[in-house]
């Protein structure tokens, strides 16, 4: 299987959802208003919420607005973390366990906190390792009950 996709919240339209191969989605919550377009090699634990909408507060109608969500190859959004519309995740960006993301995370960026804000330290590039590797082991844990198979084969992004 090129990707592993858990049981989920979904809202909004599949069709504006991409998931590179050799990805791996947890338990999450994603709001699919906008496009949410996810790299190859990521790993998006459980108890994350994307979110591709919001309200004008400002707004005496209340408008809604969306934003895109791009996450890059091999980023990590750890458990419990907030993706707000319109943000982006480099590639082998770290998204910390309970962090809000309200602006872009840089390539190999790690962002922790709420609001989020960018440690100096960062990951090395040039990562390499597939999180599938212990797919067996995951679906020990959860199941075989996940995304069935015609909708995760229509998800994937090349």
């Amino acid at each position: 299987m090129p990707v592993f996709i858990s049981p989920s919240v979904w809202n909004g339209k599949f069709t504006n959802l991409k998931i590179g191969k050799g990805s791996f989605v947890g338990r999450v919550e994603m709001h699919l208003h906008d496009r949410v377009c996810i790299g190859r090699n990521v790993i998006i634990n459980d108890g994350a919420r994307l979110l591709t909408a919001s309200h004008m507060v400002d707004d005496v109608d209340f408008r809604l607005v969306t934003g895109p969500i791009v996450i890059g190859d091999y980023a990590w959004i750890a458990i419990g973390a907030i993706l707000l519309p319109g943000v982006s995740v480099g590639a082998g960006a770290v998204v910390g366990a309970g962090a809000l993301i309200t602006k872009d995370v840089p390539d190999y960026a790690i962002a922790v906190g709420n609001p989020a804000r960018i440690l100096e330290k960062s990951r090395p590039s040039g990562l390499r390792y597939s999180p599938l590797q212990s797919l067996a082991t995951f679906e020990a844990w959860l199941g075989k009950d996940g995304m069935p198979e015609h909708l995760i084969h229509d998800l994937i992004a090349g």
